[in-house]
């Protein structure tokens, strides 16, 4: 076989200080017997008893070893390669670590102290909110109030024993009806002001601080199971470890076979 030869001089350019990265791109040693294993692994496809199974194993072996001689072989070429790549990349986060460092500045010592004035202003904004949404709830009870006096006192001026049974059953139905009052879209809308230059959206997230109670709820049927995933590195740990006596509800055992040819690590 002829040996194939391919180059091609790479340069890499980076800050004031240049890095240069020559490589030549040569193929790793021709081996005579390659093409004939190759062939035969065709031959070798169909495996009806321990005989051939031996030869599989043999052909596997030797193909693997030569595997392993192309890994090594471009394993020395890139390794200069990445390593002179490294120092360029290197070098560019420094330049852009400096350029950044003044502008970073600047923006975090005005930012800071404005992050802290909206959350200061975002509280107002949701106190106020809250004390129009307790003043709705604070009038909806004087209004129930009111109505129960009215109605009891309609049925003490009844002129009937039929009037006055049902004026008083409406008063002790509205007494003891739940207070819902009617929250105006306006009581809870909670008005930013607007800031020159940024917008200021908010991010939501979540944390969970129970993960217990959390289960449960899951378990309830209450959150959907989206919320729990399996830890899938440790449950592939303990299989290792419990291998069939893995016991865990919802869970099963999986092996399967790998192929590892010996004397080729």
């Amino acid at each position: 076989m002829a040996k194939r030869t391919t180059t091609g001089p790479t340069t890499t350019n980076a800050s004031t200080d240049s890095v240069n990265v020559e490589m030549k791109l040569v193929h790793p040693p021709a081996d005579d017997t390659a093409t004939a294993l190759v062939v035969r692994a065709s031959e070798l496809a169909i495996i009806i008893n321990k005989a051939d199974a031996d030869l599989a194993g043999d052909f596997l072996r030797k193909v693997r070893a030569r595997i392993k001689v192309i890994e090594a072989h471009y394993k020395a070429v890139r390794t200069p390669v990445k390593e002179a790549l490294k120092k360029a990349l290197d070098a560019i986060s420094a330049m852009e670590t400096d350029d950044l460092a003044q502008w970073k500045a600047a923006d975090a010592a005005v930012a800071e102290p404005l992050q802290a004035w909206i959350l200061a202003e975002r509280q107002r904004v949701e106190a106020a909110a809250a004390d129009r949404v307790r003043a709705a709830q604070e009038a909806a009870q004087a209004q129930q109030k009111t109505t129960v006096l009215t109605l009891q006192a309609a049925a003490k001026a009844a002129e009937t024993p039929e009037e006055r049974r049902a004026l008083t059953s409406q008063a002790k139905a509205v007494s003891a009806a739940p207070l819902m009052p009617v929250i105006e879209r306006s009581l809870t809308t909670l008005e930013m002001p607007k800031i020159a230059g940024i917008s200021t959206p908010t991010r939501w997230s979540a944390r969970v601080v129970s993960l217990p109670e959390l289960v449960a709820a899951v378990a309830a049927g209450k959150v959907s199971i989206e919320a729990l995933q399996p830890n899938q590195k440790w449950l592939d740990g303990l299989a290792v470890e419990r291998q069939n006596n893995l016991r865990i509800p919802g869970v099963i055992p999986e092996s399967d076979v790998t192929l590892s040819a010996r004397g080729t690590k």
